[in-house]
């Protein structure tokens, strides 16, 4: 159903419920419905909608900063947050977090198709990635350039996305009152022309379903891509925020911020490389020693 546009209207050979039989054509009423929100709002709230499914912790008990965000560049699976404590006898460990590949998971008792990518210490990579944000953060005026210039870039790039959607709300506009036209015809049917009738009914409904997943796999893509004022407007309080003391940021502040910079990190052996609104850049996985002693690499 649209909740947008011109609103929307219920498709006729509505099932009874709990049943598989068809609610009779004289029972069903059509009546257009107002939208209740604009397209571009319905279309962001979907798109956080997706987002948030996609980054829930759900029953996590510990915290990843980069769940959802950490990507394997050798097979191109997500990495998944794991916690392993050591197996020494007598040897007192209070664990450690580890970021594994999925791929590397699902083949841990063969060798043929296991990823090559080993797991990759929590505590380095997080400090690597939330390095690499301060640094964004360090002259405002030019985040704040870089981010409109993004913004701009963004609009252009959807465009031809937009134009598809369009389309596509107009074939779903077109089958709807193909729809109508079929209902108004089979008041007055009888015999094998109702059955041809609901034959057109079902092919037509079939063909609302793909539009309708059609619609929302552009409306996700727009969403995802648009950079919107209040998106900008987050990440400056923010980047504002850094001679207040950002080294105190918390694990949800810090989430909130590489989730407003659409931050994506993709690892190979011993390397990342990570992608934000305002750019790119490449680095090397810092080392973990004993007592938390972290060694940093150079990045560039």
């Amino acid at each position: 159903m649209d909740t947008f546009g011109c609103g929307w209207k219920p498709r006729y050979g509505i099932r009874i419920a709990g049943t598989t039989k068809k609610r009779p054509l004289e029972e069903t009423v059509t009546a257009p419905v107002p939208a209740l929100v604009g397209r571009e709002t319905w279309e962001r709230a979907q798109t956080q909608r997706a987002r948030n499914k996609e980054l829930s912790p759900r029953n996590a008990q510990r915290q990843y900063l980069l769940r959802g965000m950490l990507r394997c560049g050798l097979c191109g699976m997500m990495y998944t947050g794991e916690f392993s404590r050591g197996r020494k006898h007598g040897h007192s460990d209070l664990g450690r977090r580890y970021y594994r590949d999925t791929r590397r998971v699902e083949y841990r008792f063969q060798l043929e198709g296991r990823c090559l990518n080993k797991p990759i210490r929590a505590d380095a990579i997080e400090a690597d990635i939330w390095d690499e944000i301060r640094e964004l953060f360090q002259d405002p005026d030019k985040l704040l350039n870089e981010l409109k210039a993004a913004q701009q870039s963004a609009d252009e790039k959807l465009k031809p996305v937009r134009d598809k959607l369009q389309i596509t709300e107009d074939l779903i506009k077109q089958a709807e009152e193909e729809l109508d036209e079929i209902a108004m015809a089979m008041r007055a049917a009888r015999g094998r022309m109702i059955t041809k009738f609901e034959q057109q009914q079902d092919e037509i409904n079939a063909r609302l379903d793909a539009l309708a997943k059609r619609r929302a796999k552009y409306i996700k893509e727009i969403g995802d891509g648009m950079v919107t004022d209040e998106r900008i407007d987050t990440i400056m309080k923010a980047a504002h925020r850094v001679k207040r003391g950002i080294e105190r940021a918390n694990y949800q502040g810090k989430r909130r911020m590489l989730e407003a910079l659409g931050t994506e990190v993709t690892v190979t052996p011993g390397k990342y490389h990570i992608k934000t609104l305002v750019g790119e850049k490449d680095g090397e996985i810092s080392q973990m020693k004993r007592g938390g002693i972290r060694i940093v690499r150079n990045s560039y």
